[in-house]
Formats: structure tokens, C-alpha cells, sequence
């Protein structure tokens, strides 16, 4: 627990243990992940390369992920969906994202991230109507995140690092674990099994298809810089 005064960090609570067979306390150095706050970060690089030129809100999706246009699709005669769509939750797609068994050995033979979710991609389905309702979904910031990556033509995870993570001076965050990080890395156990042994998480950021939904790990102090970054800027190199 942390609260931040007029953006910088101050008071902090630690609370539990890190490592339950350990017995390793938290700290302000322990890494957690930080799951769907992560689409803060990935809307952050949808309007970086919007006020670069590389892309406009209004763009269709399909322009850079043309996957899309395999979708299961029971409103052929709805526009293409957006960019602004995908990021505002807007376009109609299901929620999550389940790997088809036709699909798998391709997957598992995926090397990135973008080749992994651009497999999976094409069994998306539409629940709704783009743009008639707002449904949370992971799948859409899937889809976001790879046509981000395919206009900037760089991957996703790395340029987020380079472009928005290490000019905010988030340098304890990103989507795999160094060899720094993994001693302060936060095990995860399930509350419903007595014998769990708790997992670290997000091993392989490759095939991590939540990436830019949920696949962020971060701690305290790079999450207050990210508040205030949101809430006073002064990062114009980030955004203006």
C-alpha cells in the first residue's frame, strides 16, 4: 500500500510475505504483477504513435491486422472496427481468449509474442455489435497491441520498455523477468487449493497472449511514477 503526495511517493505499508516457503517479506522493492492496469500503458502507445503519425484513432483495425478479417462476424454490415473501438472497449469482441486445439501446435511453435496471438487472432468472435455497446475485453486489447506493435514495426513489449517504461523512470517494470528482478518477484497461490506452491508469474512473455491486456509486472515505486505521469505529465517525450 502507497499514496503518493503532489507525485512523489511517500508513506508505504508492506503487508504478507512474498514467498510463502521462504518466508520472504514484502517490501517496497517486491514486484507484483499489475494485471489490466497494464491497458493503461498500452493506451499510452496508442496515443504516442497517434501524435507521431503512425496511425489515427480512426483507423480500422484490419489495416494492420488483417486476422481480423477471419473473425467469426454476425454483423457483416457493421463498419470496420477501430483503433478507438479496441480501445475503448467499444468493439464488440468476446472477453477472453482461449487457444483452439487446431491452433495449438502453431502456437507452440511461435517464437514472439506477435506470431503467437496473430495465430490465435482469426477464432476471435464478435458478442456484439461494434460500436452499440461497451463489453470489457482482453481479446480487443490483444488485438490493439498487435497492430500497435505492426505500425511502430517494432515489438510490442520492447517498445513500450524504450518509449514509454525507461522515459518515466520505470526501471523495476516490463513483461519478462530479468535476472535483477527475480529475487523480488511476488509468488502467486491459489486461495483454493491448501497445497498450492505458488507460481511466478508470466514466464514466458512469448506466449503470454494477454500481453498488452494484463502482462505488466511492476512495484510500488514505478507504479507512483506512472500515477504521476497520468495525473501531472511532464514527460513531453512521452506525450505531449
Amino acid at each position: 500500500v502507497a499514496s503518493v503526495d503532489q507525485g512523489e511517493l511517500g508513506w508505504t505499508q508492506n503487508i504478507g510475505s512474498t514467498n510463502g516457503a521462504a518466508k520472504r517479506p514484502a517490501t517496497r522493492e517486491s514486484i507484483y504483477p499489475i494485471a489490466s492496469a497494464t491497458k493503461m500503458v498500452t493506451g499510452f502507445m496508442l496515443l504516442q504513435l497517434v501524435e507521431r503519425g503512425s496511425v489515427h484513432l480512426a483507423d480500422p483495425a484490419e489495416k494492420y491486422v488483417p486476422e481480423v478479417r477471419q473473425m467469426h462476424n454476425p454483423y457483416p454490415w457493421a463498419p470496420s472496427i477501430t483503433l478507438m473501438q479496441l480501445a475503448t472497449m467499444t468493439a464488440g469482441m468476446q472477453a477472453g481468449i482461449a487457444i483452439p486445439e487446431d491452433k495449438r501446435a502453431a502456437f507452440n511453435a511461435a517464437t514472439t509474442w506477435e506470431e503467437a496471438i496473430a495465430i490465435v487472432i482469426p477464432s476471435f468472435k464478435y458478442q456484439y455489435e461494434p460500436g452499440t455497446v461497451n463489453r470489457y475485453s482482453n481479446a480487443g486489447y490483444a488485438i490493439l497491441g498487435l497492430a500497435l506493435s505492426r505500425a511502430a514495426k517494432r515489438p510490442f513489449a520492447d517498445y513500450v520498455r524504450t518509449e514509454i517504461l525507461e522515459p518515466l523512470g520505470m526501471r523495476r517494470s516490463g513483461f519478462s523477468i530479468s535476472a535483477d528482478m527475480q529475487p523480488h518477484v511476488a509468488r502467486g497461490y491459489a486461495l483454493n487449493k491448501a497445497d498450492s506452491r505458488g507460481q511466478i508469474p508470466w514466464v514466458n512473455p512469448n506466449k503470454d497472449l494477454l500481453l498488452p491486456a494484463a502482462g505488466l509486472l511492476t512495484d510500488v515505486g514505478d507504479l507512483a511514477k506512472l500515477m504521476r505521469f497520468q495525473m501531472l505529465g511532464g514527460h513531453e517525450t512521452v506525450l505531449s
